[in-house]
């Protein structure tokens, strides 16, 4: 294929990328802007709120400086930072990015192709980003550019998934003993079966406080007072936030919990919530906490199933070690950890002025505490499977 119909193609993806991941936020605000009144603002203000709005689902901290233009915030606290991100726009964009990499599987061009495609999604997220800058939100371009390439590369990779090539597989194989490679992938295969698992049962965790909350957030969707299409203009955003809450029942199911605010956590010990933003899906936190700190235990109990169940659909007769479970534990461990302090970034931050200068989880302490429970369910999982496999 000619380097410049690779150019054009790569262009045409990194095009659909950017564009698809602006317009759904640039959608919602066009409904939202025609359902409020008394709201002036033009299709450009429109345009650089939904760019914001994107970046910031990225990981990008936005300064907003709002000076005279606040009527209720006093001096000191009309200057703040929003960077709690909606990750589901980060979501969005590595789905993307793993689409363009499936397409690149078996081409002879595939290095040049994604090699373009990443430097024009560079090159449009810049220009994007540029153009959102306003007298009031202020972003750093570079870094956001940055940040919101991470995730296209890693999905473009992943789709991509250059080790599948033979000269490659043949080379890791041939470098990494047998014994090696059959710890690391049953390692792996454990703490991405706890991690699905964790997240399954925090959904429905999710599910239950919605539905126990439902009073609490209608009044909250009621004090917001934007009417039918501004409410349904609010319901679709809240997916956006979907990801974040969800990541919070995870920190909840371990232990720490999440904060709301100074002095506002909640965990199974404790729930001291007081004033909440006006955000409906914030209905689903209860006000006090009568489950237990059983549910501690449920992050151990879902490592010791999966590693139980791989355990016993090993092959051969050779009885596991000590060693080797300890090691393939303690390698599934570190995963979740890692996974979750990354994670856990983008669900963290702050979300405006005064007491919600911080909001979220703490991805180092909710990753250690998990990393232990899996630990320990892995390890003890590993060995009954196999003895149960032996037997």
């Amino acid at each position: 294929m000619p380097r410049g119909l690779v150019a054009l193609f790569a262009l045409f993806e990194a095009m659909f990328v950017v564009g698809l991941g602006i317009l759904v936020p640039f959608v919602v605000g066009l409904l939202g802007w025609a359902s409020l009144t008394g709201v002036h603002a033009t299709p450009v203000t429109v345009w650089q709120l939904a760019v914001q709005t994107w970046a910031l689902g990225h990981g990008v901290p936005l300064h907003v400086t709002l000076g005279d233009s606040s009527a209720v915030l006093t001096d000191s606290l009309s200057t703040f930072d929003l960077s709690l991100a909606p990750f589901a726009f980060a979501i969005v964009t590595l789905f993307l990015g793993r689409r363009a990499g499936r397409r690149l599987g078996g081409s002879d061009e595939s290095v040049a192709i994604a090699g373009f495609a990443t430097a024009f999604v560079a090159g449009l997220t810049a220009l994007v980003l540029a153009s959102a800058h306003t007298s009031t939100v202020q972003l750093d371009v570079v870094s956001g550019t940055v940040r919101i390439l991470i995730p296209f590369v890693v999905g473009l990779v992943i789709g991509w998934k250059p080790w599948s090539d033979p000269r490659v597989s043949t080379r890791i194989a041939y470098d990494i003993p047998v014994e090696w490679r059959d710890n690391i992938v049953t390692a792996l295969r454990i703490a991405a079966a706890t991690l699905v698992g964790l997240i399954g049962v925090a959904s429905g965790a999710l599910v239950i406080g919605l539905i126990l909350g439902f009073s609490t957030e209608v009044s909250l969707y009621e004090s917001l007072h934007t009417g039918i299409l501004g409410g349904l203009v609010i319901t679709v955003a809240h997916l956006a936030l979907v990801p974040v809450a969800i990541v919070w029942m995870v920190a909840w199911i371990a232990g720490p919990g999440f904060a709301l605010g100074a002095g506002a956590v909640v965990s199974p010990f404790a729930a001291t919530v007081g004033a909440v933003p006006a955000i409906p899906i914030l209905g689903a936190i209860p006000e006090s906490t009568s489950v237990g700190p059983w549910v501690t235990a449920l992050p151990a109990v879902i490592a010791l199933i999966v590693s139980a169940r791989f355990a016993t659909q090993r092959q051969g007769r050779d009885p596991v070690t000590v060693g080797r479970a300890a090691m393939t534990a303690l390698v599934s461990a570190t995963v979740v950890a890692a996974a979750v302090c990354v994670i856990g970034s983008y669900a963290s931050g702050a979300a405006g002025p005064g007491r919600f200068d911080h909001l979220g989880i703490n991805p180092l302490l909710v990753g250690g505490v998990l990393s232990a429970g899996v630990l320990v369910g892995a390890l003890g999982g590993l060995v009954i499977g196999d003895r149960a496999r032996r037997a």
